[in-house]
């Protein structure tokens, strides 16, 4: 009988297929070397960081605010730098930190908010934060008109409404480049101004409102009419109980851009 390494005529058998395919892969590894590791994928990049998030902190409505609340072209800019040199923590209309317009819940971030963000909106502001004080700032109508006109490149309240109406608002609107897509916006320019048959209409709704609001609380609101009354250091330090500083009231003025504006939606139609 032949023997398990023995063929039938009793020669050596002939190794299985398998053995032979081990042996030639192992001489091509020896050959060639072990295979080259696949590329490691690459690492996504980190997140970019939160700008100009403060750290957290407990937010509360007590404490000194400040708030201004006149209408476009009154003062509004030259004001927040007055209270910035007066000490406050004041930003108007763009937070630059965070590359967006300012909005109800910075109040509780800075000491004071200047523009039409806070003149839509003061009366949630004077219910959130009750020891807050509001300064309105007003200048003679004829001059304000004149100054809209410009600011406004010739429309009215109801051309600007056509315009805003025809812009696409996205909620992640950043960046100066943005604003006029951010839906708020939209909310404070309809709010204010272009639901009024006119730029005096929407004066004398807005002063209607703020007076009859904070009729009979002298402590809480000043009127600070720099332009007509020739208002400034005495008027605002002896509202806020601050010193009066050693320096001018600033004079921050606007200057027509021969570019296309920014903080305008596209003109359409005529008008």
């Amino acid at each position: 009988m032949a023997s398990a390494g023995q063929g039938a005529g009793g020669g050596a058998a002939p190794p299985r297929r398998s053995l032979l395919r081990r042996a030639a892969s192992r001489a091509k590894r020896a050959l060639l070397g072990p295979p080259p590791k696949p590329p490691k994928a690459p690492k996504a990049p980190p997140p970019p960081p939160k700008r100009g998030l403060a750290p957290p902190r407990r937010l509360t409505p007590d404490g000194e605010k400040v708030f201004g609340i006149g209408l476009s072209r009154t003062g509004t800019t030259s004001l927040t730098e007055a209270l910035k040199l007066l000490g406050y923590d004041a930003c108007h209309w763009f937070d630059p930190g965070l590359q967006r317009l300012l909005r109800l819940e910075d109040a509780f971030r800075y000491d004071a908010i200047c523009d039409i963000n806070a003149s839509f909106q003061f009366e949630t502001l004077a219910s959130m934060f009750p020891q807050a004080r509001f300064i309105y700032t007003v200048r003679p109508l004829d001059g304000w008109l004149a100054s809209m006109d410009v600011h406004f490149e010739g429309r009215g309240p109801a051309q600007l409404r056509e315009d805003l109406e025809a812009v696409q608002a996205r909620e992640d609107a950043v960046g100066i480049a943005e604003q006029v897509l951010d839906p708020l916006y939209h909310a404070m320019t309809h709010g204010l101004y272009s639901h009024h048959a006119s730029w005096e209409a929407a004066w004398h709704a807005h002063d209607a409102r703020v007076r009859g609001f904070f009729e009979g609380r002298p402590e809480r609101l000043l009127i600070f009419d720099r332009a007509g009354q020739g208002h400034g250091w005495d008027e605002l330090c002896g509202f806020l109980g601050r010193p009066v500083p050693d320096a001018p009231y600033p004079h921050r003025s606007f200057k027509p851009r021969t570019g296309p504006r920014r903080d305008l939606p596209p003109r359409v139609g005529g008008g």
